[in-house]
């Protein structure tokens, strides 16, 4: 749906607003944005293969739901994937393959905020290659030795992993 050139393109959501990207058939839902949600509500479900690819998105007070994809969230190495806090909250529902799927990045949710995964990995496959067959909730894949995923989970967040039939989190992640 929106695709940036290469470099990182800016996305405010600020203000008491509503971004919505749903039901497209576009092969993403956003790609290589640096996307900022402020006091406001963000919502990529439904598209037809991944909803944020290559982006960086930080919740600070807001609402999000990222949803009904084939993968929620893809992250890349030496960027900040995903920055929750102030009280936000990030709903994951439904992706067929992968919640959160890190090639390196960083994740950190903060003290206050939630995080749900919930019913990921439905699309499995037994007949396919194994890095084919569904990947889980939370996957961090181990692609070069300075590629591991950074995930923080502060005290006082929740986190929950509910109801994932390939697992929760891929143990390629350095957590903390």
């Amino acid at each position: 749906a929106l695709m940036s050139d290469g470099k990182y393109a800016s996305l405010n959501v600020t203000g008491d607003s509503t971004f919505e990207i749903k039901n497209t058939k576009a092969q993403n839902g956003l790609t290589q944005f640096d996307i900022k949600v402020n006091g406001s509500k963000f919502f990529v479900d439904n598209c037809e293969n991944q909803g944020l690819v290559g982006c960086q998105l930080t919740l600070d007070g807001s609402k999000a739901d990222i949803s009904g994809n084939t993968y929620g969230i893809t992250g890349r190495n030496n960027t900040d994937v995903l920055t929750m806090k102030n009280g936000s909250v990030l709903t994951m529902d439904d992706n067929s393959e992968a919640g959160i799927f890190l090639w390196g990045g960083k994740v950190d949710v903060q003290s206050g905020n939630t995080l749900r995964i919930t019913n990921t990995g439905k699309r499995f496959d037994s007949s396919a290659e194994p890095d084919y067959r569904g990947v889980g909730a939370f996957v961090c894949e181990y692609y070069r030795p300075s590629y591991y995923g950074d995930v923080t989970f502060a005290d006082g967040a929740t986190v929950e992993i509910v109801n994932n039939p390939l697992g929760g989190i891929n143990s390629d992640c350095k957590m903390n």
